[in-house]
């Protein structure tokens, strides 16, 4: 069954900021309603959108765009249809929604729109919960997808089972992917990998850590989530920039590329915006920060985004082959010395000039409920054309 009550959307009737505005088109142009999917990859050509939709995770970042869709659509008026989206893409696409964190998602998306598939995908994924081999087995995205989805639930159905599912799920979390020193999520727990860590496992261990606290009104979630964002707070990079790659044993950056712009203007505020709430010391600047870099207070002093079009590019990297290797033995070689990556610097860094729809999804889903931050949120100041 559906949760008993789907939260009502609270919208607001006046012109919703350019941000959202811009960012609801060009994921309209990043959409195949024939298919029921957004694209993977999109890329700038002639002043054209050029879409790609072969990659197996335009599952997952549709989830994501409908996840944006949905909450934005909560506060302003964007033309979405989302319950005919939703329904189609179950109808084509929900066999291909195999990955763990991926249905937590789409449960989320589903509880909040009372969708009549709601408990089904519950069910599932309880079966999941109740089973701490699979759980260990999962990386760190996935836990949290899995945990944001029934939590979502939890508090809508108000069920005795969905609650002991979602604390099944948390106490693994906790007990399993933290380290209690440093307060770092684990992304997976493999010997090998197991000392690093990615930003998108930090954003999405703090913002389902928020979620916990808030549904279930849990101290120890809530001492965490402000402990663990004052220590990441320190890790943010001069420029308002946020490394890629961490050790989670010591707390330290291991490297710093690629710096991606999805983590600028939309996942780090995932965590920030809740720390701003809380009045949490260091977090309002941290976003000013953030979003400064994409306006071209970065290391190569380029913008990532552009009026008209409207376009993001993707990253800031570091030029040659190998990406995935030379990181890794950049950052073994931090372990071993004991020592941080150095700060990024201007040589040997290039633009990756595509862009990604859970991006546009997840700026949606972080910017739908502020006013603040006007500067960002109408656009001001923004270049006509960025370099690329």
């Amino acid at each position: 069954m559906p949760p008993k009550n789907p939260e009502v959307p609270a919208r607001d009737a006046g012109t919703p900021p350019a941000l959202l505005l811009k960012s609801s088109a060009l994921l309209r142009a990043m959409y195949d309603p024939a298919a029921g999917q957004f694209s993977y990859s999109t890329r700038l050509a002639g002043g054209r959108y050029v879409n790609d939709f072969a990659h197996p995770l335009r599952i997952r970042y549709t989830v994501n765009s409908l996840a944006g869709i949905q909450e934005a659509q909560r506060y302003h008026h964007l033309g979405w249809d989302l319950g005919p989206a939703l329904d189609r893409y179950l109808e084509l696409r929900g066999a291909e929604t195999t990955n763990i964190g991926d249905q937590g998602l789409l449960l989320h998306v589903l509880a909040v729109a009372g969708h009549v598939q709601t408990g089904a995908w519950f069910t599932r994924l309880a079966a999941v919960a109740g089973d701490p081999a699979r759980l260990r087995a999962l990386n760190g995205q996935e836990i949290c997808w899995l945990l944001s989805g029934l939590v979502t639930y939890a508090r809508l159905s108000g069920t005795t089972e969905a609650r002991a599912a979602a604390r099944a799920v948390y106490d693994c979390l906790r007990g399993s992917f933290m380290n209690p020193d440093t307060l770092l999520p684990h992304y997976n727990l493999d010997w090998w990998r197991k000392q690093y860590t990615a930003f998108g496992a930090v954003v999405y261990f703090f913002k389902v850590l928020h979620e916990y606290a808030q549904a279930f009104n849990d101290s120890g979630a809530e001492k965490i989530f402000r402990d663990g964002v004052t220590r990441v707070l320190g890790l943010q990079g001069r420029q308002g920039e946020w490394p890629w790659f961490y050790n989670v044993n010591v707390g330290r950056v291991m490297d710093w590329y690629q710096i991606y712009s999805v983590h600028q203007d939309a996942m780090a505020l995932l965590f920030l915006f809740p720390a701003c709430d809380r009045g949490l010391a260091g977090a309002r600047a941290a976003v000013t920060k953030s979003f400064k870099w994409m306006y071209g207070e970065n290391e190569i002093n380029a913008p990532m985004m552009q009026a008209e079009p409207f376009f993001i590019n993707r990253s800031l990297r570091q030029a040659g082959g190998n990406e995935r290797v030379r990181r890794f033995l950049r950052a073994t070689a931090h372990s071993v010395r004991g020592t941080s990556a150095p700060h990024p610097a201007r040589g040997g860094v290039e633009i990756n000039p595509e862009c990604r729809s859970y991006h546009i999804g997840w700026i949606l889903y972080a910017w739908a409920a502020r006013t603040d931050f006007p500067e960002f949120l109408h656009l001001r100041g923004l270049p006509a054309a960025a370099r690329s």
